[in-house]
Parts: C-alpha cells; structure tokens; sequence
C-alpha cells in the first residue's frame, strides 16, 4: 500500500505542473482511501496533539499521516529486529566454549 501511496503522490505533483484540478481532486480522494485502508476504516487520524478527518484532508495533511504510519511500520520492524538481536546476543552471552549450546536437532 505504502509504493501505491508514492505512486500517487507522484501522479498529484504531476496533475498540479498540468494544472489539471478534476484530476487532483480523484488523486487526493485514492490517496484519502488508501490511507483509510491502511488505517483500518479510521475516520480521524490523531498526530500531533490534533485530529485530522481523513476523507477532508489536505494533500499536506495526507502527507503528515502517511509519514506517521511509515514510522509506526519501521518501529515495529526494528523492535522485532532488536528483539530478536537480543535474544541471540543472550545465547551467545550465556554459552561459550566451556558451556556450548545445545543443539536442537539432539
């Protein structure tokens, strides 16, 4: 959903050098829908101590909510990634050559 989203961004700054209002306007309404998608059915998205309608939001707004759902995504990547390092690194602390690790296949 997140490439869909930059793909219709790009297609907006497109529509806005041509000038083309009728199709800024189904750009905006794709890319308000693609957020409401990507936000399971939300009506109001809160960011930055406000709450923003995302079916009447600016092209700005869109923006600003598609950047806080793309650090909410990468912050969960990481933190599965950090727990996972973690647990390796325990293994690791835990056993050395005088204590191995037990195989699992044993």
């Amino acid at each position: 959903m997140n490439e869909q989203f930059g793909e219709l961004v790009q297609q907006y700054e497109q529509a806005i050098k041509d000038a083309d209002v009728q199709k800024q306007e189904t750009l905006l309404s794709e890319m308000r829908q693609n957020i409401k998608e990507r936000t399971n059915g939300v009506d109001n998205y809160p960011i930055e101590g406000e709450s923003i309608s995302i079916m009447n939001a600016s092209f700005e707004g869109l923006l600003k909510i598609n950047g806080d759902i793309n650090r909410e995504t990468t912050s969960d990547v990481m933190t599965d990634y950090g727990d996972s390092r973690r647990k390796t690194n325990l293994k690791e602390n835990k056993y050395g050559p005088d204590n191995p690790y037990p195989l699992e296949d044993q």
